[in-house]
């Protein structure tokens, strides 16, 4: 684990689980508490496999430096990544302004979003995300499209992301926000940037992405909505800091 000088302690990159045979392990028991069949776990096997395979088939960087450069999923239901077409509208409402922003990408699952802002024009993307999976898949993509020297993993979770970033005096011209649909913490989230904590930047852009029939309220503490594309079932609610 790395310090850094003003307190914040950044994870290390997640080591990958080494499989004990014959030991079980929770992934073996049902929800209920009982031990789940080997039928069942084959089922649950192939289902994310092909889950993985379906994302991932479809995730690349769309335009910029890295155009093309296939990134990796995360595998299984657990993280739902941003579509290409949806990424490709929101970085073309971006054009004007995307690039030597600092860009913040909460619940940024396998890092699709942030490293399509650096492939942009961004000046540095940081990372938030509490699954370790999904972190191992942001440093996976960091790598292959190299930009470490211009990406920052935190493996926490929003909340606490959000108040070490406020403690160290980080200051973000762009936040992107896309939570699982029935997350509890769209509210918190918008509620602590629109506090004045100094995480945005005076001419900030908030951006949350989540399903569209879910109501964002228009006024936050100090961030006001200004505009919601929807696209399918989910929408694009975008915050400027007043």
């Amino acid at each position: 684990m790395e310090a850094c000088q003003d307190g914040l302690q950044i994870l290390p990159r997640p080591k990958r689980e080494q499989a004990v045979v014959g030991k079980q392990g929770p992934a073996d028991r049902h929800p209920k508490g009982g031990l789940t069949t080997k039928t069942e776990r084959t089922q649950r096997f192939f289902f994310n496999l092909l889950c993985a395979f379906v994302v991932k088939k479809n995730m690349r960087v769309i335009a910029g430096l890295y155009k093309g450069r296939n990134l990796r999923a995360v595998p299984g239901l657990d993280v739902r990544p941003t579509s290409d077409r949806l990424r490709e509208t929101l970085f073309n409402i971006l054009a004007g302004r995307i690039i030597g922003t600092s860009f913040l990408d909460i619940c940024a699952g396998s890092g699709a979003v942030g490293i399509e802002a650096l492939s942009r024009g961004a000046r540095q993307v940081t990372f938030v995300e509490a699954s370790r999976r999904a972190v191992r898949a942001i440093y996976d993509n960091i790598e292959h499209c190299h930009v470490e020297s211009d990406a920052e993993v935190l493996y926490f979770d929003a909340m606490a992301a959000l108040k070490q970033l406020s403690h160290r005096h980080r200051q973000f011209d762009i936040v992107y926000f896309d939570p699982p649909y029935r997350s509890n913490v769209y509210l918190p989230v918008l509620e602590f940037l629109g506090a004045g904590k100094n995480l945005l930047a005076p001419d900030a852009m908030v951006i949350v992405e989540h399903h569209s029939k879910l109501i964002l309220p228009d006024l936050v503490g100090d961030l006001r909505r200004y505009r919601v594309l929807r696209q399918g079932e989910t929408s694009l609610d975008f915050y400027h800091n007043l």
